[in-house]
């Protein structure tokens, strides 16, 4: 061809050789390519000893090279994809993306030890916040350190003696010649890479037809799939650089599996998880897999990097007491949804505190105490300070998270709580009772079946109201016209009762045709609603986060 193009890149040696290797490409479909290199300082360029989390503006190695493209002093630009920002200028396109190199992290260590050979306190490091939340949720004793510069400097720091190991993209040691020094490949399913990881970006500008026709057969399919999926993860979350999200697709046999990474920084909070899917589905993979993971809590780490309002306008009728309901109207308004506040019942303390203080008094000849409710370890608790009392000898057990939690903030040792509150289930927790003498608190108005059970299997059994609860009298006609005029998308139940009463005030004892979704804090409660004729939706985790992602996974789907 008779035009001569000019392609832009970073200086570093990295750089150089990545750009080369992009010409090389072209050149070999189209033998009369002809072409000159510039090299460009970016804003990380010029900033090589700021920390990436401390230099705000997005596309630091990349913004200084597209406007060089936009303003037509350069026709090509070549950058790291994993640097290019998933929004882009609209004048500007991504025409061809390369076969990429190994996507994975690298160990680059003193003595060639793996991850899991290095000492305690080890000195690892990185500059991406992302490798630093993956360390630290692998092993929290690393001292994760700092580390600007590119692969020359960090491995010359590394063998100063600055650091133990330094973690760092395998494709840049790989292409500068130094696969020698890898003392290990981590895996996938410990260190997600960076979207894009390892692939190379030819970026042109769009108008320019003819060269982005000719750079079209560059582009290697199976990488511009996969890194398509994972861009669309980054994109969807909202996040960039200063983010701890990784993202990796893996491209077989007409289908893509993507593994999704969100954590954050101190790497005691992270969400992980996979979704396959076939090629072609308008990067529905991605989008997907990280409504999964914001649904699961990630949106709380991102915070004010994205806007995520998934049940936006959506009304939620919640029938728990008020403790309960508050959580859950937070929650839920931080999702954009609209909680109604519509408590069926009421917990309160026992007129006659006599059975209840007997028990607390005698708590120590128990040989398990069993608590079925946040409500009742709270009133128990606040019962055995006005007593001057304490649980101090027998086993305690706790009917859910909640209410292990609320024991926990009372200073009291849980010794068993059960994954789910079904009756056999607590009770082969509680391994062999026989003989043993078992104190159940709990409200006035439970259920049998746990009693029943343990003392089919010889336990001693004891049963104290804790507290009472009492169903709400009245408000059939403030029901009626809020699931008339309000459009009730879900409706939440945290126990039998409530469920019991909503029943009745709904009219004639039963929830069939209800019309709305319902959701069930646990397997006991949605047994009452199947029983009254409806079905419900069940959450994983018997406590308000848990109701909260039954509702968002049920509206996003899996």
């Amino acid at each position: 061809m008779a035009r001569s193009f000019i392609i832009g890149t970073r200086g570093s040696k990295l750089s150089t050789i990545q750009t080369q290797q992009a010409a090389d490409a072209i050149t070999a479909v189209h033998p009369s390519f002809d072409y000159e290199i510039v090299y460009i300082k970016t804003e990380g360029d010029r900033k090589p000893e700021v920390p990436l989390s401390d230099i705000s503006t997005d596309g630091i190695f990349t913004k200084d090279i597209e406007d060089e493209l936009l303003t037509k002093k350069i026709d090509i630009a070549v950058h790291s994809l994993k640097d290019l920002p998933t929004i882009i200028h609209s004048d500007l396109a991504v025409s061809a993306v390369t076969r990429r190199e190994d996507a994975r992290d690298v160990l680059i260590s003193n003595g060639d030890l793996r991850l899991d050979q290095l000492p305690r306190g080890a000195r690892i490091g990185t500059e991406s916040p992302r490798r630093m939340s993956q360390l630290r949720a692998y092993r929290d004793d690393f001292n994760i350190m700092g580390l600007r510069g590119n692969v020359d400097t960090r491995i010359r720091k590394l063998d100063n003696g600055e650091y133990d190991a330094i973690v760092i993209a395998a494709a840049g040691v790989i292409r500068l010649g130094a696969a020698d020094r890898i003392a290990e490949y981590l895996p996938i399913s410990m260190m997600v890479p960076a979207p894009g990881q390892g692939a190379l970006a030819i970026q042109t500008r769009r108008g320019d037809v003819e060269l982005n026709a000719m750079l079209k057969k560059v582009e290697h399919i199976q990488t511009r799939v996969a890194t398509d999926e994972e861009r669309a993860f980054l994109g969807s979350l909202g996040g960039g650089c200063v983010v701890p999200i990784g993202a990796y697709a893996e491209v077989k046999d007409g289908s893509v599996l993507l593994h999704g990474f969100v954590g954050n920084d101190s790497g005691k909070k992270i969400f992980r998880g996979k979704m396959a899917g076939a090629i072609g589905g308008a990067r529905s993979i991605g989008n997907k897999l990280a409504q999964r993971l914001l649904a699961q809590g990630a949106y709380k780490i991102l915070g004010g990097e994205i806007d995520y309002e998934p049940l936006r306008n959506k009304n939620i009728l919640i029938t728990s007491e008020r403790r309960l309901a508050e959580a859950l109207s937070l929650g839920f308004r931080e999702l954009g949804s609209k909680p109604i506040l519509f408590p069926t019942i009421k917990t309160m303390p026992l007129d006659d505190n006599y059975y209840l203080d007997s028990a607390i008094r005698c708590v120590s000849d128990y040989d398990w105490v069993v608590f079925t409710s946040g409500n009742g370890a709270r009133f128990v608790l606040e019962r055995m300070r006005e007593l001057g009392c304490m649980i101090c000898s027998p086993k305690v057990a706790a009917v859910g998270p909640a209410t292990a939690r609320a024991l926990a903030e009372g200073r009291v040792k849980v010794d068993y709580v059960p994954r789910r509150y079904l009756t056999m289930e607590v009770v082969n927790g509680m391994g062999d009772v026989s003989g043993k003498r078992i104190l159940l608190l709990r409200s006035n108005i439970a259920d049998m079946s746990l009693p029943v059970a343990l003392k089919k299997r010889g336990a001693i059994v004891s049963q104290v109201d804790a507290y009472k609860t009492i169903q709400v009298s009245g408000g059939y006609d403030k029901l009626q016209k809020i699931m008339c005029d309000s459009g009730i998308s879900y409706i939440v139940f945290s126990s039998t009762s409530a469920v019991a009463s909503f029943a009745k005030l709904f009219g004639a004892g039963s929830l069939a045709g209800i019309g709305s979704k319902i959701i069930c804090i646990g397997p006991v409660t949605a047994i009452a609603v199947r029983d009254l004729g409806a079905s419900s939706i069940v959450a994983q985790e018997h406590t308000a986060e848990g109701i909260i992602r039954a509702v968002l996974k049920d509206y996003i789907g899996d």
